[in-house]
């Protein structure tokens, strides 16, 4: 069952990255989502999402802008023919609205995978604010210190901004994954929880589906790792670079992450793929349990309809 989980946030950060994590076509990559879901399905002791989660038996998207009821989705990695007039303003448009993302395959060349410049999304010129902010990490350790940023989205209550990810999953653990979900909406996600940024007000969920999409051409809404035989669907695509964080375990000391090139969400491949999770122990051998990375593919395909159905309780 596709759902989506419409989260209402007053204040929401990014977790703490250098700026080399560029590429992402997303507010909160699907990453980041997979581990804080798994890390308050533990706290909330529903470790049959875990399980779920870690199989693949349930698919996640990253986070999107769901802004006055309108729902965005990433902008796919084709080439545009915008007019001159317009090309300053189109390059600006990170997220299509779905009516405007439906609309793309009317002005869409399978062959060239050319969008003819008669297109224009105009449903979809949001404006997200952002900032930055420099922060230094001391580590007694080792002596040193080592320089990052943080990144801060503001999100207007009088606007009607909230942020939403797709998920596929059973109906059978249906009531777990809202406990789960709301759970992460009171604990957070992103860095400085504890001053209140990353934290949700409510959460909302609601049936969902694709209709009338290309039946041969997809996009990825979620980070991808395409496994060996996948890379040949590949047909237009960016790379994102995730990793250079931090992985601590109780009775360890914190070690940082190795970078992991992914496919960032817009990629467009022909058939479908389904992506693999990673572990990453043999490259945190320090460490005494296993660390996944999700590179699962959630795909919808390219200009089909978002339509949102019934609320759940």
């Amino acid at each position: 069952m596709l759902i989506i989980n419409k989260l209402l946030p007053s204040h929401i950060t990014s977790v703490k990255c250098h700026k080399l994590d560029t590429g992402i076509n997303s507010l909160i990559g699907s990453d980041t989502l997979f581990s804080a879901l798994c890390n308050v399905a533990l706290i909330a002791g529903k470790k049959t999402i875990i399980e779920a989660l870690c199989k693949g038996e349930i698919i996640i998207s990253s986070i999107f802008p769901a802004f006055k009821d309108k729902f965005f989705l990433p902008k796919p990695i084709l080439f545009y023919e915008t007019n001159l007039a317009t090309r300053k303003k189109f390059k600006n448009i990170n997220y299509l609205e779905s009516q405007d993302f439906a609309t793309l395959k009317n002005y869409f060349n399978q062959d060239s995978l050319k969008v003819e410049k008669d297109f224009f999304p105009t449903n979809s010129q949001i404006t997200i604010h952002k900032y930055d902010t420099a922060q230094v990490a001391i580590d007694i350790l080792q002596n040193g210190s080592l320089p990052f940023w943080e990144d801060y989205l503001i999100f207007s209550e009088k606007e009607k901004e909230a942020v939403y990810f797709l998920a596929e999953v059973p109906e059978k653990l249906l009531s777990d994954w809202q406990i789960v979900v709301r759970l992460l909406a009171h604990e957070g996600i992103g860095g400085n929880r504890t001053t209140g940024h990353g934290i949700f007000k409510e959460a909302h969920f609601y049936t969902a589906g694709i209709k009338n999409g290309h039946s041969e051409l997809f996009i990825n809404l979620s980070l991808v790792i395409p496994q060996r035989e996948e890379r040949q669907f590949l047909k237009s695509y960016t790379l994102a670079k995730r990793g250079g964080g931090f992985v601590y375990q109780m009775g360890g000391r914190e070690i940082i992450k190795p970078f992991i090139f992914t496919l960032a969400e817009g990629s467009v491949f022909s058939p479908k793929i389904k992506g693999q999770i990673i572990d990453l122990k043999p490259f945190l051998k320090e460490l005494p349990n296993p660390v996944f990375f999700n590179g699962l593919c959630l795909s919808v395909p390219l200009g089909g309809l978002l339509w949102r159905g019934d609320e759940l309780n």
